[in-house]
C-alpha cells in the first residue's frame, strides 16, 4: 500500500502531466487558428476560427482549474515535508544530546 505522502506525489505529478498536455494542445489550437487566418478571408464569420477560439478558451479554463489544484496538492505535500523536516531536526537533536551523556556519567557509556 502506498503512502500518503506518496499517493500526494503522484497526484501533483499527474496534475502538471495534465496541465502540459492542455498546453500542448492550446499551442495546436493557436496554430491551426493562425494557418485559418491565413487563408481566410472574412474571419468573422467562419465557423472554424469561432470553434477553434472556443476551443482555446475552454483549454485555458481547464489549464487554471489544473493550476488551482496542483498548487493546493503542492502545499499539501510542502506541509508534509516541512513535516518531516521538523522531526528530522527534532531527532537529530535528541541524538547529539543521548551521545554526550557519556560524557556526564560513565553509566551512559
Amino acid at each position: 500500500m502506498k503512502s500518503e505522502e506518496y499517493q500526494t506525489y503522484e497526484q501533483v505529478i499527474n496534475t502538471n502531466d495534465k496541465i502540459e498536455e492542455s498546453r500542448t494542445k492550446q499551442e495546436e489550437n493557436k496554430i491551426k487558428l493562425l494557418d485559418i487566418l491565413k487563408t481566410s478571408e472574412n474571419i468573422i464569420e467562419n465557423d472554424e476560427v469561432i470553434e477553434t477560439l472556443k476551443s482555446i478558451q475552454e483549454d485555458y479554463a481547464q489549464i487554471e482549474e489544473q493550476k488551482s489544484i496542483l498548487e493546493g496538492e503542492f502545499e499539501n505535500f510542502q506541509e508534509k515535508i516541512n513535516g518531516f523536516n521538523n522531526l528530522s531536526q527534532k531527532i537529530i537533536k535528541i541524538w547529539f544530546i543521548l551521545e554526550n551523556l557519556n560524557v556526564s556519567h560513565k553509566m551512559y557509556r
